[in-house]
């Protein structure tokens, strides 16, 4: 179901200036080299309304839409200001509208009730890879410009994904991280929201393709995935149950910063805290008690913000016909720098954010 009943006017949210510094040896060079960061203003997420609708300076924009896997999460709904910026800067009319939770049928009604609007530019963050293209491709025969963001369709229902991270970027990401949480390694699980979550199951198969190649990871072994639907009661439950069956496992590694955090809690609940450990990524507001307390010592993320300040500024880009998706073509997004196009029109965005107890202060989202 859609969040239509509810829509009410967004409010201008005051935003404060904020570095956001790629940190040391973890920046590997995968695949195009883009600019130095430049960060995108933001403030506290509570300020957000919930949710926020049709905001425009201008009469005559675009009719930009943006469908996340659930509307309530932080992290989406801090890609939604990044969106939103975009969209407010270029003269837009923005709105943000999707499932409450994160549910597929649901999603892909969400389109449906989008599509009836007309929308210029849809941007998607799909829970599922393939129920969305229909309604994709009905919007794209239309006229619409389809960007997905932080997790892709197929590559012919879409016009660009922009891509956090590079699959193997975010996999050395979130080995690094259980390196720094216990250099010995170990045997590992990993956790998915479900086995069709493509940016969680192309990070996995990266991982364990590191694992099996690079010298680095060899002292990580790759074992079981749990699909967990993005939940935080089932990603505590499977890792207690995991430490129960399993009591050789070291390390849960996740691309789901829902799980990542719900099953660091359970380690620490459970008293396996300095034995066991969640690794990869997490929102700062979620894992700083973990860092502040020792029973882990870095997670990672990058900045949503960015994510969907550039999702919404290639989506308006594309429609306007001022850039069209080509292998090897540049994308210049302001702010952020010069990204290029890669096979199947992803753009990497490729700046991973590490946390450890001396910084995850500097963050709010």
């Amino acid at each position: 179901m859609s969040d239509q009943k509810n829509k009410e006017q967004a409010n201008a949210d005051d935003e404060s200036s904020r570095d956001h510094s790629v940190t040391r040896r973890h920046f590997l060079a995968v695949g195009a080299s883009v600019a130095a960061v430049v960060p995108i203003s933001h403030g506290l997420l509570h300020h957000l309304p919930k949710p926020f609708i049709r905001t425009s300076t201008s009469t005559g924009g675009l009719r930009m839409f943006m469908v996340p896997k659930w509307t309530t999460y932080p992290y989406f709904k801090a890609a939604a200001r990044g969106a939103k910026k975009a969209a407010e800067q270029l003269g837009d009319t923005f709105t943000y509208t999707g499932p409450t939770s994160p549910n597929a049928e649901q999603q892909v009604a969400s389109l449906e009730n989008v599509l009836a609007q007309e929308p210029d530019v849809i941007l998607l963050s799909a829970i599922e890879e393939q129920n969305v293209v229909p309604v994709l491709k009905k919007a794209m025969a239309r006229g619409a410009v389809v960007v997905t963001y932080d997790a892709d369709t197929l590559a012919g229902a879409r016009n660009l994904f922009c891509n956090q991270l590079s699959y193997e970027l975010a996999a050395q990401s979130y080995l690094d991280c259980a390196l720094a949480d216990h250099p010995a390694g170990g045997d590992c699980v990993f956790m998915a929201a479900s086995p069709t979550t493509v940016n969680h199951m192309q990070q996995i198969a990266a991982m364990k393709s590191l694992m099996a190649s690079n010298p680095k990871y060899e002292v990580l072994k790759p074992g079981k995935t749990y699909f967990v639907n993005d939940d935080v009661t089932l990603s505590y439950n499977t890792m207690v149950n995991i430490m129960q069956a399993q009591p050789n496992v070291k390390f849960m590694l996740s691309g789901s910063a829902v799980s990542v955090p719900a099953a660091q809690q359970a380690i620490v609940a459970t008293g396996h805290a300095g034995k066991v450990w969640a690794a990869g990524c997490s929102l700062p507001s979620d894992c700083k008690k973990f860092l502040d307390d020792g029973s882990a010592k870095e997670f990672m993320m990058w900045d949503p913000l960015q994510l969907g300040y550039m999702a919404a500024y290639s989506g308006h880009l594309i429609k306007t016909k001022k850039f069209s998706p080509a292998l090897g073509e540049a994308l210049d997004i302001p702010g952020l720098g010069n990204f290029k196009v890669l096979a199947d029109n992803v753009v990497d965005l490729n700046r991973p954010l590490f946390f450890t107890k001396s910084n995850v202060s500097q963050y709010s989202f």
